[in-house]
Order: C-alpha cells, then structure tokens, then sequence
C-alpha cells in the first residue's frame, strides 16, 4: 500500500478505519475464495467422520485418517491467512 493510501492529509495521521476499509475491499473475494474452499473440506471432512464412525470392522479406523487429513488442512489453512495478509503485491 502506498504511503498517501496510509496517510490521512490532516497531520499526517493514520487513519485505521480508511485502512482497514481499502483492505477489506481489496482483499474481500480472494480471502472469501479461501475460506469458502476451507468450510467445504472441513464439511466434507465431518461428514466422512460421521460416516466412518458408523462402519464396523477394520473399516473404522479409516476416520483417524480422516480426522489427520482435516488437521493437516486446518494447519495449512492457518498458515495462508498470515501470508495472504504480507502479501500487498499479489
């Protein structure tokens, strides 16, 4: 963001709000992209636990697999949201 962007004309002060507004606007559909894609296979992940857990047998254990690949997810996840954040350029 550009320092004028940052930069309220009255004093030189930053204004927050103006701040927090530009980005909100700029970064509104690709964060919504993300997080949009995150519920879906965390959705999809719960109906899978739900589904597995009703299985008998061997079968059953396939919800630990299920429950290391959400969390896997999950992790990665809340590494995007910071570097989405740095990211001014992209």
């Amino acid at each position: 963001m550009e320092e004028n962007d940052r930069v309220n004309m009255s004093g030189g002060a930053i204004n927050p709000v103006k701040v927090y507004i530009k980005g909100l606007r700029r970064n509104f559909f690709r964060s919504m992209i993300i997080w949009l894609f995150f519920v879906g296979v965390m959705l999809m992940g719960s109906v899978n636990l739900q589904v597995c857990a009703s299985w008998a047998g061997p079968m059953k254990y396939l919800s630990s697999i299920v429950a290391a690949v959400m969390l896997t997810v999950f992790a990665v996840f809340m590494s995007v949201f910071p570097v989405l954040a740095c990211a001014e350029g992209a």
